[in-house]
């Protein structure tokens, strides 16, 4: 197998494992497609903050716990969940394709894994094999681990307006908390 197929089939057979779980009323193809696309893009800002925050994880050597955790947290965390953020919230939370609460964990799935996939593509290619290996079974189903957190609580935003606020918030931190850890 060659390393583009083992960069790019975790994230798309994660796309298509959650479009089948829409039972109800699929979102078009399209509007899926510029998802991931748009996911592919959002990793280009958040790589913009990390670099510009001067720290990479060879610099992170005999540093503090503390340090380290504020990498994750703070650069890492909230720089890649907070560009995925933006994207559903400026394309597929405005959609009326958006139409019930599941809709925010397809949306954001496949924005999370066109992210998650760019990211591989890099890493493979980088790392050969063994990486591509090792993120299919970590890296890419902790992206969509996060995006699944992110996913439900925007679902619940768009349709409860009482508590629009709370899960809004919860639809962030929850994925920059797990994604720092």
């Amino acid at each position: 197998m060659g390393l583009m197929p083992l960069a790019v089939a975790p994230g798309v057979a994660i796309c298509i494992f959650i479009y089948l779980k829409d039972k109800y009323n699929r979102e078009p193809l399209g509007l899926l497609l510029v998802s991931f696309i748009l996911g592919m893009f959002s990793i280009i800002p958040a790589i913009m903050l990390q670099l510009l925050s001067h720290t990479s994880l060879e610099s992170l050597a005999g540093k503090t716990i503390a340090q380290v955790a504020i990498f994750a947290f703070l650069i890492v965390g909230v720089s890649e969940e907070g560009r995925k953020y933006i994207m559903i919230r400026l394309f597929a939370y405005r959609r009326k394709a958006f139409d019930e609460p599941f809709d925010g964990i397809v949306y954001v799935v496949m924005v999370g894994m066109g992210f998650a996939t760019l990211e591989n593509i890099g890493y493979v290619l980088q790392h050969g094999m063994g990486t591509g290996i090792l993120r299919m079974f970590l890296s890419v189903p902790a992206h969509a681990t996060f995006a699944i957190l992110m996913g439900y609580h925007l679902g619940l935003a768009k349709f409860d307006a009482a508590n629009r606020k709370k899960y809004l918030f919860l639809a962030v931190f929850w994925p920059v908390t797990f994604h720092g850890t």
